[in-house]
């Protein structure tokens, strides 16, 4: 019995964790919390940031000690053949074919002017050591600084792509939370037109109401209904948006647990509208003065090309030279050892090398003009971005008057229509009211989050 026990008591706990990783809950915050860890922008970016740390570690290695093994095998199945003078003389000729080491002809008068001579060996095999060490490069320090500069600009990239990240999420959550609201209230209108359209019905089939009145409600209904399936799909459009903006696969089921009224919270917040801008703590503000100092230290690099560079050399091989394949004889194994200095000067590149610096001179030039333009471009911004929050937030709470009183004229009107002082006609034009205020009052919203995340990007507050 104790052991059934364990089994359920087992198959519940898998059964509940596998429905907490197919069904999460998110609020706001923690929906932007996972989107930075796990959105395929953030992912990238991470990327970028490890490339560039590497980066700077294999430039390091430029001026760490190089050292590289090689090997070789020859087999000549003939060896090379080379005409050389004929050096030997008639006695030293007939001694040497005494010792069968030439033949007869190359002596016998007359002496030919050349002779044929084979130098090397049947089998050569060589295998050694080399190293090299940097001592002295005007561009290898140049470089180091650049590289970490890299890095840095590589960072702030990132930042970038973390505020993008954290701005979509709130936007795509805000556009699921308003939706499914935009949602309720139509289906609760829906609810409503549809009672109002079958007590219409059956007083029109007893005689107590005109067909027009009918056939008014029922384009009204099907209107309605028409709002009611494009809010669903808009709803689920969103929804998955959301989940691609955080790096969820889009069959996962979430559930958002933050309401309207703290999204509008957020949009709504006061601390915006009176913060002072600083255009150095903006990340467009910090990419432009990396990127100037990246162009900088290219113009750096240039000037340094023409300085000497000095390395030092360490080499050590071993040759085996024999007609016959046996490596295991120490007799024909030669070694060679060297070791050394290499200076090289520049000297004269018929101008091609001051025509290089002047270029970098140029570009280095032009960062600090799109730094300086950087500057005007974000004040410009933030002036735009300011503006545009205020008049989104007016205009949302205009439009937040407007709805109520459109819903307070749609509430009267349907009393009355069910009283019989109102006509089919009035009730049509107040729910069509109804309508236009409820969609202007969900752009609004929209619109305000947007513009509200577009000005906190601004001020560094994302």
């Amino acid at each position: 019995m104790n052991y059934l026990k364990a089994i359920l008591l087992t198959i519940l706990t898998v059964t509940a964790t596998l429905a907490g990783f197919s069904q999460q809950e998110f609020s706001l915050e923690e929906a932007k919390k996972y989107a930075l860890e796990h959105s395929y922008f953030g992912k990238k970016a991470q990327m970028d940031v490890e490339a560039a740390r590497d980066r700077v570690r294999e430039t390091t290695a430029i001026g760490l000690p190089q050292i590289n093994g090689s090997a070789e095998f020859q087999n000549f199945i003939d060896i090379p053949t080379q005409v050389v003078p004929n050096f030997i003389s008639p006695v030293v000729g007939q001694s040497l074919v005494n010792y069968d080491v030439i033949d007869p002809s190359q002596v016998r008068p007359p002496n030919p002017e050349y002779i044929p001579a084979q130098f090397g060996t049947e089998y050569n095999i060589s295998a050694g050591l080399s190293a090299n060490q940097l001592i002295f490069d005007g561009s290898y320090i140049v470089g180091l600084r650049a590289a970490k500069t890299y890095r840095e600009l590589s960072k702030n990239a990132k930042v970038k792509t973390e505020q993008e990240i954290i701005s979509g999420v709130t936007q795509a959550y805000t556009g699921v939370i308003v939706s499914t609201e935009n949602l309720k209230t139509l289906e609760n209108n829906l609810g409503t037109l549809e009672k109002t359209y079958n007590e219409t019905n059956a007083l029109y089939e007893e005689g107590f109401t005109a067909e027009e009145d009918v056939d008014q409600l029922k384009i009204l209904l099907q209107s309605t209904q028409n709002q009611v399936q494009r809010a669903k799909r808009l709803t689920d459009i969103s929804l998955h948006l959301l989940k691609y903006q955080m790096g969820l696969p889009v069959d996962t089921t979430i559930t958002l647990t933050d309401s309207l009224d703290a999204i509008l919270a957020y949009g709504n917040s006061p601390d915006a509208k009176n913060q002072e801008f600083n255009p150095a703590s903006n990340i467009d503000y910090r990419i432009a003065a990396t990127n100037k100092e990246i162009q900088y230290l290219n113009y750096k690099n240039e000037q340094a090309k023409a300085l000497p560079k000095l390395n030092a050399f360490f080499n050590y091989n071993q040759n085996y030279l024999s007609n016959e394949l046996e490596v295991s004889d120490g007799d024909f194994w030669y070694p060679s050892t060297v070791w050394g200095v290499s200076l090289q000067v520049p000297i004269f590149s018929s101008l091609m090398r001051h025509y290089k610096i002047q270029q970098a001179k140029i570009e280095m030039e032009k960062a600090e003009v799109d730094m300086r333009q950087t500057t005007q471009q974000l004040s410009v911004e933030f002036l735009q971005a300011k503006s545009s929050y205020l008049t989104t937030l007016n205009e949302f709470q205009n439009n937040k008057e407007s709805l109520e009183l459109s819903r307070k004229i749609l509430k009267k009107q349907t009393f009355k229509y069910k009283e019989g002082v109102s006509s089919s006609l009035d009730l049509a034009q107040a729910q069509r009211q109804f309508f236009q205020t409820q969609a202007q009052y969900i752009n609004s919203i929209n619109s305000l989050i947007e513009s509200k995340t577009n000005l906190d990007q601004i001020l560094n507050n994302l």
